[in-house]
């Protein structure tokens, strides 16, 4: 049947289709911006959706109730001769429902009456079902394609990605998936929504997102997303990954490596977890034991306090101390009585935290050291648990003494040093010291060791109640190789004889050590460039500063020319490379007592004791900047632009110097870059 419609300027031919068509392929309609929404013009395909032989005399009525108002506020705010994008829901015959994505545009209208709007309705699901058997199907991987309107409308997806959220095309329909806000988690999609405006807006068609998403049951994943923005259609067309298996151990890993660095750091009896989303605190089955309670708490530290584990007089301390960790302190300390069921009774506690943090730098987990610091109040009891310490401890190490401290005699001798020690040595521990050093320690730690066992140092320290000492030093071994000792030194009282006693172990501890070396190593270097990190910057920098203002320094910070271009245009690894090669340069053209290191991204800092003189360090420099200048690693030379501030005349502190040398270095990009700039 033909149906014919004219208003003013407008005059449409339309024949509608025999047959009901399953989907709105293309719907296209002109109509009045009044409250029936009176159409001018509806074309074949939609007559065909809503079951009309002829023009109604209002489309509203086919639109969902809910979506009318916010359709018509829509229209009304519709600026002249520009197309806005929405979604909404459309009815046709025999009840049938669509989600539509509606492009409209205000069209001229006559001079009087409601505006005249024009306006296109791609069924969606229509787009994705007709491409359903195209190969994107068997790709093992999420595919889809997006507008780039504010809720990021799906135009087509495949089967991997609504399976990627525990969806199937049917039920993704059902429940109205039609765009990614539905599956981003609600706090971050703001934040995706920017990055993909800012990389669009700063022409990066071609980028990668990771991000939370909800499945289909409420559970949280990660995806990698990599899109393709196309300006001619103004969509995004990417891929999707689930990568939530990679991120769990990435950061089940981080904080492994976390609590044995901090384990190392803290010489600690017990350790815990402390999860700052969950408040729950986790403990060794030791602990546990020991104070009577499970290996997981929940609700601390306000539970623990409210059950009586934590005595009346310490509930303060033991809140200020859960506290800290919930407002982000990097570390704190405590001391507090907890109940104990060995005891039965309440035993003071020392303990320590260190906060771990996700990859945006938020904390999530504080691992906490701790330990029984009761005093033992039997002297008694504590020289008989040494002893059998002791006794037990003397069949593996590589030397053992016993010395009367109080009468300055040595009673009892076994291991590497047994028969090597001559009879004069015997009566003095300041003697037997310098023997030993001599003949079993390095030449670089024989000063120490014979300061660690000087009588009336280990004397004061009794006096003071500290007993346990321990001193780690390299010694030789009998084929002259050089290892890893620990001497460790216990002072008891000797309740029969009334006598302090010192008890020495010599603990072979290379492989430990060495472990331990190398953990603090990786702790305080960057390891793409092997210098300092930015914390053992700052804190070796403040212990320079602290010594006082007598001596002149200068602290520098340089940055790479250009090193984004650089990155976009010949990748990453090469970036690497540049920063790699930066590095030696600093590692070349430093002094030895020079330090430097890396600030984060291509920001480096370089610290020269002593030096003041600006045409000294501009020399300096300038070697630094011809170095770089001939590594050829591109057409172009690599330049460098470089702020320089003056201890004490520009600051007495690491952040008043960084300030001050961060403006030069912004003077000296704004004059043009490759070049350096004095603070003045």
């Amino acid at each position: 049947m033909a149906a014919q419609t004219t208003h003013s300027l407008y005059f449409f031919t339309a024949e509608r289709p025999s047959e009901m068509p399953e989907f709105l392929s293309d719907g296209i309609a002109c109509f009045q911006a009044d409250e029936a929404l009176t159409p001018l013009y509806l074309n074949p395909s939609l007559m065909a959706f809503l079951g009309e032989d002829a023009l109604p005399c209002s489309f509203a009525p086919y639109m969902e109730k809910g979506d009318l108002p916010a359709f018509q506020s829509f229209l009304r705010a519709l600026p002249p001769g520009k197309t806005e994008r929405v979604g909404m829901k459309l009815s046709g015959a025999q009840d049938s429902h669509i989600w539509v994505c509606a492009s409209c545009q205000r069209v001229s209208a006559p001079e009087t009456g409601p505006p005249v709007i024009l306006c296109h309705f791609a069924d969606l699901n229509y787009l994705k079902r007709s491409r359903s058997s195209s190969y994107a199907d068997l790709v093992p991987c999420g595919v889809f394609k997006t507008l780039t309107d504010e809720d990021l409308t799906l135009l087509y997806a495949n089967s991997f990605f609504y399976q990627t959220y525990g969806y199937t095309r049917e039920s993704a329909e059902a429940a109205g998936f039609t765009n990614c806000r539905r599956i981003v988690m609600p706090n971050e999609y703001p934040q995706l929504r920017q990055r993909i405006g800012h990389y669009i807006d700063t022409g990066i068609y071609a980028f990668e997102l990771e991000n939370h998403c909800i499945t289909i049951d409420r559970k949280a994943i990660w995806v990698l997303v990599r899109c393709q923005y196309n300006p001619e259609e103004d969509t995004l067309f990417g891929a999707v990954f689930d990568i939530t298996d990679r991120k769990t151990a990435e950061e089940a890993l981080r904080i492994s490596e976390e609590e044995n660095r901090i384990a190392l750091r803290h010489s600690d009896k017990f350790i815990g977890r402390y999860d700052l989303r969950t408040k729950t605190l986790t403990r060794t089955g030791e602990a546990a034991r020991l104070l009577g309670l499970p290996e997981s708490t929940n609700n601390v530290p306000d539970g623990a306090i409210e059950s009586g584990i934590v005595a009346q007089e310490s509930a303060a301390d033991y809140a200020r101390f859960f506290k800290d960790i919930l407002d982000g302190k990097p570390e704190g300390h405590t001391s507090v009585k907890l109940r104990t069921t060995t005891k039965n009774a309440y035993s003071w506690f020392n303990a320590d935290y260190s906060l771990v943090y996700d990859t945006d730098g938020s904390p999530i987990t504080a691992i906490l050291t701790y330990f029984d610091s009761t005093d033992l109040h039997e002297r008694e009891v504590a020289y008989e648990r040494w002893a059998r310490t002791y006794e037990q401890k003397r069949e593996n190490c590589v030397a053992y003494y016993e010395f009367n401290l109080t009468a300055d005699v040595l009673e009892k001798y076994e291991g590497q040093t047994k028969g090597d020690i001559p009879t004069g040595y015997t009566h003095s521990l300041l003697s037997l010291a310098q023997f030993t050093a001599d003949l079993y320690t390095v030449p670089e730690d024989r000063k120490k060791f014979v300061r660690f066992f000087n009588r009336d140092h280990l004397l004061e320290k009794h006096r003071a109640g500290n007993d346990e000492l321990s001193l780690d030093y390299r010694r030789y071994n009998k084929a002259g190789g050089i290892f890893w000792a620990r001497a460790e030194a216990q002072m008891v009282d000797d309740p029969f004889v009334g006598v302090v006693r010192l008890f020495v172990l010599i603990q072979d501890v290379d492989s430990e050590k060495r472990r331990s070396l190398e953990l603090r190593r990786l702790s305080q270097t960057d390891p793409l460039t092997g210098l300092y990190n930015r914390a053992a910057l700052v804190k070796r920098l403040g212990r320079v500063l602290r010594r006082g203002t007598a001596t002149r320094h200068a602290l520098i910070i340089l940055d790479i020319d250009h090193f984004k271009e650089l990155n976009d245009t010949y990748g990453h690894r090469f970036g690497d490379t540049v920063l790699q090669e930066v590095a030696s340069a600093l590692k070349d053209s430093l002094r030895n007592n020079d330090f430097s290191g890396r600030l984060g991204g291509d920001e480096f800092m370089i610290f020269m004791r002593g030096l003041s003189d600006t045409a000294t360090i501009g020399t300096r420099l300038n070697v630094l900047r011809n170095r770089l200048r001939s590594l050829s690693l591109t057409e172009l030379p690599l330049t460098i632009s470089i702020g320089v501030a003056l201890f004490p005349v520009h600051g007495k502190s690491f952040q008043e110097l960084y300030d001050k040398a961060d403006r030069a270095l912004y003077k000296a990009k704004r004059a043009g870059r490759d070049t350096m700039i004095f603070y003045e």
